[in-house]
């Protein structure tokens, strides 16, 4: 069962894009069929699993490719793994890749005269940066307990130590309505996605 909210460096949600070079031909997601995008790895939420999955649920078939520079169907979007969500930007200002699919806050990370070289075609919905969860079955009062114990964390000093020392966790919290729908939202695209693979 989900418990609580993380946020992380201040951030309590984040989103994905999926950007062309400002130059391309490109206009919108669905011109990406016979392209080549970037990833960053297997494991990612926002460099693989939002970009890849809203591709897909918007009707787009993507297909993994042993490298950059294999054939593309003309009706399917090709995709490789760049390891990091630096090389797939640098990837695509080098023309190696036509997209490359990153989060928000990487891309944010580029310095100006980087970011005023690439055009966003497709921005993903926002989720929940980081969730806590439990299991179904534990005692109420043990899940209250562990509950109030994470939201008092940023009210003491020793709480705000510890949540510093947690991957820079700002702090714990309720989920708000918005992340509830955001949370069916991903439901929704895992769903999508998983049919998607199975074709």
């Amino acid at each position: 069962k989900v418990l609580l909210r993380r946020w992380k460096a201040g951030k309590s949600s984040y989103r994905s894009l999926v950007l062309v070079r400002a130059d391309s031909p490109v206009a919108s997601a669905k011109d990406l069929r016979g392209k080549v995008i970037a990833f960053e790895d297997s494991h990612s939420t926002s460099g693989y699993f939002l970009p890849a999955a809203t591709l897909q649920r918007s009707g787009l078939t993507l297909r993994e490719l042993p490298d950059a520079r294999a054939r593309v169907k003309a009706d399917e979007i090709g995709y490789v793994f760049s390891d990091n969500y630096a090389n797939s930007l640098a990837w695509l200002l080098h023309g190696r890749t036509d997209a490359a699919g990153v989060g928000e806050h990487d891309y944010e990370r580029f310095l100006k005269r980087e970011t005023a070289q690439m055009r966003i075609v497709l921005e993903t919905p926002n989720v929940p940066r980081n969730l806590v969860s439990v299991r179904g079955d534990l005692a109420a009062a043990l899940v209250a307990r562990i509950r109030d114990s994470l939201v008092e964390l940023e009210h003491t000093p020793e709480g705000k130590l510890l949540l510093q020392a947690l991957d820079r966790t700002t702090r714990f919290d309720a989920l708000p309505a918005d992340a509830e729908q955001a949370l069916d939202s991903m439901r929704r695209l895992l769903v999508k996605s998983g049919s998607a693979a199975r074709r």
